[in-house]
């Protein structure tokens, strides 16, 4: 059965270009490109983040960080407040207790 055209092109194509795309993804200098790409990323974003930041604190507005930090206190919140109410469950179930404690 024969190959559908696009197919033909791609397999011609590929044969001419893998060789050498192998032979540049292989290297020292692509790898070195590549973590430099990464760290330029990276400091991109850390840069874009601080100034979003202080865009946002400018105008009085919570940025992400300030979010992610209420949350985290609400969760801690949550937490407490169930170990309280299953405190306050014992007691309700034995209420002499109560009056032992401090």
């Amino acid at each position: 059965m024969m190959e559908p055209v696009w197919r033909q092109v791609f397999d011609a194509v590929e044969r001419r270009v893998a060789f050498r795309a192998e032979r540049i993804v292989n290297s020292n200098e692509f790898a070195d490109a590549v973590g430099a790409v990464a760290r330029l990323r990276r400091l991109a974003y850390r840069e874009l983040t601080r100034s979003t930041r202080r865009w946002l604190h400018l105008w009085n507005l919570p940025a992400a960080s300030d979010v992610s930090r209420l949350l985290a206190e609400v969760g801690q919140l949550r937490r407490q407040v169930g170990r309280l109410q299953e405190g306050s469950a014992t007691d309700e179930e034995h209420p002499g207790v109560r009056a032992l404690r401090p």
